[in-house]
């Protein structure tokens, strides 16, 4: 799991900025509680800064189209069982870090809870009832239950050698979804009219943590979902300036920052990586390509 989540300036169009804690309501009778989390989920996002998304803001003046690349898919675990999934990331940006939940094909959770000082803790997260999980970690020696509501979710765990109690810590700022790449998992290879050879690889890791691997040029480049610099949408998104038809695509960003010379003069200076963009578009009959990258032009 992912022990440090900053907030990402990713383009001019997604800003994160201080959300405001909601009070959940109750879930009315005859709705599903995946509506109510969707329902909820772009609240908190708006709540957090999230504008809507436009990947011509990506593209910009320089969209010269998509390629056609040849996709082969791969197999796909589903996690769907009859019950809520309640995976997602879920921020509190004025307190110790985040709750991050990642639903697994048998039914249990992954798990990692950041707490004050940088204390955190990781496991295996099982459902108990509607909205709450118990949980497990055997290294440290901690368990407890988190009881998870559209938009939040809220730890209270106890260790079973130091007799440590955490109450209530509550994680409502904002959550992020976890892509749904069940349409996108697999190889795309395209090659250009020089006979260079570009292979886009979409799975997961450990844990069901979405990544992205770029191999071009004996180069290979991986994108993540929601980390220090990078992150991965999946969404209806326009991108034809002529239509601004809608289509289900895949997005990745990545947009390298440092905080400058005095932070680690080394790193900043041999820093070679420049914003990435990749999107994906299996809406038709072929599978379509647009991967842009911008490398620092330095003076030798």
């Amino acid at each position: 799991m992912k022990k440090n989540l900053f907030t990402i300036i990713i383009l001019s169009c997604i800003l994160i900025g201080c959300g405001t804690t909601q009070e959940n309501e109750k879930i009315e009778l005859g709705r599903s509680w995946s509506d109510i989390q969707q329902e909820a989920s772009e609240e908190s996002e708006e709540g957090a800064g999230l504008d809507e998304f436009n990947a011509q803001d990506i593209l910009k003046k320089e969209y010269d189209g998509f390629v056609i690349a040849e996709y082969t898919p791969a197999k796909y675990e589903s996690t769907k069982d009859g019950k809520p999934d309640y995976s997602g990331i879920y921020v509190d940006e004025d307190g110790p870090g985040s709750c991050d939940l990642i639903k697994q094909p048998d039914g249990t959770y992954s798990f990692y809870i950041g707490m004050h000082r940088a204390f955190a803790f990781s496991g295996t997260a099982k459902y108990v009832s509607e909205d709450i999980l118990s949980f497990t970690d055997e290294y440290n020696h901690w368990n407890g239950t988190i009881e998870v509501k559209p938009h939040s979710a809220t730890v209270t765990a106890k260790n079973s050698e130091t007799e440590e109690y955490i109450d209530r810590q509550v994680y409502d700022s904002y959550m992020w979804d976890y892509p749904d790449l069940s349409n996108y998992v697999g190889e795309y290879k395209y090659t250009d009219e020089e006979g260079k050879e570009t292979i886009i690889t979409v799975g997961y890791e450990e844990y069901r943590e979405p990544i992205i691997t770029v191999n071009q040029d004996n180069d290979t480049f991986e994108f993540h979902h929601y980390d220090e610099n990078s992150l991965i949408l999946v969404g209806e998104f326009s991108y034809d300036e002529n239509t601004y038809d809608n289509h289900e695509t895949l997005v990745a960003l990545f947009e390298p920052h440092d905080d400058g010379p005095s932070d680690d003069y080394a790193q900043f200076v041999k820093n070679t990586s420049g914003p990435k963009y990749l999107m994906i578009d299996n809406s038709g009959k072929q599978s379509k390509l647009y991967y842009k990258t911008m490398v620092p032009n330095v003076l030798h």
